[in-house]
């Protein structure tokens, strides 16, 4: 006899397995092509997952992954999760565009008070995309080995949080930043080949 064994096969039967598993706490993420746009410099872009809605179910969240296409070795990068209590993805960045050749901005919508973002590269190889979350979320693509990035973007408070995706698939962080002591409060990030720093 096997009572775990029994009621496992109780609750397959009954259809309650699923809701059950859902409801202590899963990602749902989905392949599906929500958002596709592509850089000045080439670059195609695919945001995957429902832009439109969140979950109905409590302890279940929508994960929203970006990723670059025709790159097979680099793994798409989570961007945004949302569950039933928070606002879906086209409704908290109404808006979007490519501030830069390689920067794309998700533009949160609050009144703007942009803050200056610098991301370099100091690792060994290629960033193929970096995620930088503040108030707006915004994504770095192909940043080259010793290149480094500045853009402006809508941020509170003193952190943000911040992950990237080498060329090669290896993955770096996610890492909340502090603030540095500039005089207009910016962020300056750097990314290594084992973690994501202030600098």
């Amino acid at each position: 006899m096997h009572p775990l064994r029994d009621l496992m096969h109780a609750l397959k039967r009954t259809a309650a397995l699923p809701f059950i598993v859902m409801t202590l706490g899963c990602n749902v993420e989905s392949d599906r092509v929500g958002l596709s746009t592509t850089s000045p410099a080439g670059a195609e872009i695919h945001v995957l997952g429902d832009l439109q809605s969140t979950p109905r179910i409590p302890g279940v969240a929508n994960v929203l992954r970006a990723r670059i296409a025709g790159r097979p070795n680099v793994p798409p990068l989570p961007i945004f999760f949302a569950d039933q209590y928070e606002s879906a993805f086209q409704e908290r960045y109404p808006n979007h565009g490519w501030v830069e050749a390689h920067v794309l901005r998700f533009n949160a919508k609050v009144e703007r008070r942009d803050s200056r973002i610098q991301v370099e590269n100091a690792s060994s190889a290629p960033v193929a995309l970096c995620r930088v979350t503040a108030l707006d979320l915004v994504l770095v693509v192909d940043l080259e080995r010793g290149g480094a990035v500045e853009v402006r973007a809508a941020a509170a408070g003193g952190e943000i949080g911040v992950q990237a995706v080498f060329a090669d698939g290896r993955l770096v962080g996610p890492a909340v930043l502090q603030t540095t002591a500039s005089k207009d409060g910016g962020w300056r990030v750097r990314i290594t080949d084992a973690a994501i720093v202030s600098r």
